[in-house]
């Protein structure tokens, strides 16, 4: 299967690297118009668990929306780690 496909791009390896420039530049051209459609935000769903924790984390700690969430765990049952922030 593949020696054919070999053979039929090395036969038409003309055609096929003009149609790979064509495929390209027409994909830079869609790529730099539809950048400007697409937005980077505003995929969060506010019903959800993790908008929830979001915001206590928020209202709580002061975290604010960050990706980044620190578990602490200590070997004393019943330890609280807000106490011990600072």
């Amino acid at each position: 299967m593949f020696t054919r496909w070999g053979a039929f791009v090395y036969r038409f390896r003309r055609v096929v690297a003009l149609l790979a420039i064509v495929v390209a530049v027409g994909a830079g051209t869609l790529a730099t118009q539809t950048s400007s459609a697409l937005s980077s935000g505003g995929w969060l769903d506010l019903s959800s668990e993790s908008a929830d924790v979001a915001t206590r984390l928020d209202t709580e700690y002061g975290a604010g929306k960050s990706a980044l969430i620190a578990v602490f765990r200590s070997a004393r049952p019943g330890a609280d780690a807000e106490r011990n922030i600072r």
